[in-house]
């Protein structure tokens, strides 16, 4: 049956079975990052930026059908190219989201599928933890095993909220950016 597939970010077609729970509790570390990412990167000299605790949730609900949930409260430790530093440790933002699983995998035909999430505004964007802005994301899911190994392969689009840039005025804010998303496993 489906299972995380921590430390990757690639999702399996295959979802959670019915009345099945699975909780994981972790930690994210990043040295440096642009966060959030519309920050221009001549702005901030050196941030550190942990994530601690990150909690989720999934719940197979039926046998084709897969809730899930996190949450996350955030370190940020930033100095900006004119000396101001920013320390501010709060509570992240929520995502909520569900993956159906459409075909199961047969002998020359991968397992398909499709996860939707949203990304809800709890972090601030005046803290610097958040946008305050609802992302959405939506991606095609894809598992065969071949041999020993198992591939998967996930192709979406996310829909980003441009709340403009934290710091400076390199761009206007408004609108929404769209992406185009990937990720492969093996």
């Amino acid at each position: 049956f489906a299972s995380s597939l921590l430390p990757l970010v690639t999702e399996e077609a295959q979802t959670l079975p019915s009345d099945v729970i699975e909780a994981t509790l972790g930690m994210n570390y990043f040295r440096n990052l642009r966060y959030p990412p519309f920050t221009p990167p001549s702005v901030i000299t050196s941030e550190t930026l942990m994530s601690l605790p990150v909690v989720a949730f999934r719940v197979g609900v039926g046998d084709w059908a897969e809730f899930q949930a996190s949450y996350e409260v955030l370190y940020l430790n930033e100095t900006e190219v004119n000396g101001a530093t920013n320390n501010q440790y709060g509570g992240g933002d929520a995502r909520i989201g569900a993956k159906l699983w459409f075909m199961r995998e047969g002998n020359l035909w991968p397992a398909l599928g499709m996860r939707l999430v949203t990304k809800l505004p709890n972090a601030t964007r005046s803290s610097g933890l958040g946008t305050d802005d609802t992302d959405f994301g939506a991606a095609a899911l894809a598992s065969k095993t071949l041999g020993p190994v198992t591939v998967h392969v996930n192709l979406g689009i996310l829909l980003l909220g441009n709340s403009g840039p934290t710091f400076g005025n390199s761009f206007g804010a408004g609108g929404q950016d769209d992406l185009v998303s990937y990720a492969i496993g093996v």
